[in-house]
Formats: C-alpha cells, structure tokens, sequence
C-alpha cells in the first residue's frame, strides 16, 4: 500500500508505523527465545553484557537471526520515513522521525548514532521553535550520553511496586 502511494505524508507515517511494529517485534522476541531460568535471565540483564551486545550468545543461531532481522527492519523502515518527510517538505514530520529513530537506537544499544540522530533532531526542531520536541531530544540525549547506566525505574516512580 505503502509503495503505491503518492502522499509522501502518508507514506512517511506508514513507514515509522511499519518501523514500530519491527521494533516491538524485536523487544517481544527477544523475551520469546530466551531460554534458561533464573540464571541466563539474571546474565541477560547485566549492563555490559546488554552493553557490549554479549546477550546474542543467549540465544540460538535461528533466534538471533530473527531478532537482528527484527532491527534492521526497524531502522530501515524509520530511515524510509525520514527520506519521506524530507521529500514532502514536512520538517516537524521529519524531525520527530529523526528522534524516533535515536529513540530506537538507544534500545539496540547504538549510542554514537542516536547522538548523531538527536543532534540533527535539534537543529530542525530549534529552526522550527518545538520546544516539546526539544524537551524531549534533551532528555533523550542524557539517557544516551549515560549510554542505559542509569535508567528510570518506572515501576518505583509510578507507585506500582506492592505493598
């Protein structure tokens, strides 16, 4: 459908939706394959095995293969719908694009280009005064300079941890 079409708007929005789908289905399938208990989760979970993507010895040949073609996917997708806006002329479009993507980048552990993604994000988002866009590249941008060190604990700061 999306290659049909002619609306680079509509392609552009298509393509990050097909980009999220890759990148949930990266996330899902990496809980899937993994096999093992206590002990290879508590291994997974570690920074610098999640860091240094030392995680993939986890799982077998045909899971990692899956997962890996999970986030190539994502990211071409997300790349696609980049060139989109940037065709159409839809610079705020094409910004929160740029910023998505670095948003995914940052889960695959690719740090040096989610920095670079954020730093082109901010220029077109201050040369079109986005201060929530903005708000958000400046947040983002600290989680990706700490590289995942120090994540949010969700579950602590929303108050769902039980009693």
């Amino acid at each position: 459908m999306a290659e049909r079409g002619v609306d680079h708007y509509f392609r552009g929005h298509l393509f990050s939706a097909i980009g999220d789908f890759y990148s949930s289905k990266y996330l899902a399938d990496m809980l899937d394959f993994q096999e093992g208990g206590k002990t290879r989760s508590k291994i997974a979970n570690m920074y610098f095995v999640r860091r240094w993507n030392l995680d993939r010895f986890l799982y077998d040949r045909v899971s990692r293969r899956k997962t890996g073609d999970s986030k190539k996917n994502c990211v071409l997708y997300f790349e696609r719908s980049i060139a989109e806006f940037q065709l159409g002329g839809k610079k705020s479009e094409e910004a929160n694009a740029i910023y998505n993507l670095a948003v995914k980048l940052k889960i695959f552990y690719k740090f040096a280009r989610a920095k670079r993604l954020l730093a082109k994000a901010k220029s077109i988002a201050v040369s079109l005064n986005e201060k929530p866009l903005l708000d958000k590249i400046e947040m983002l941008g600290k989680e990706v300079a700490d590289k995942n060190r120090n994540i949010r604990d969700y579950v602590e700061e929303l108050g769902l941890d039980l009693p």
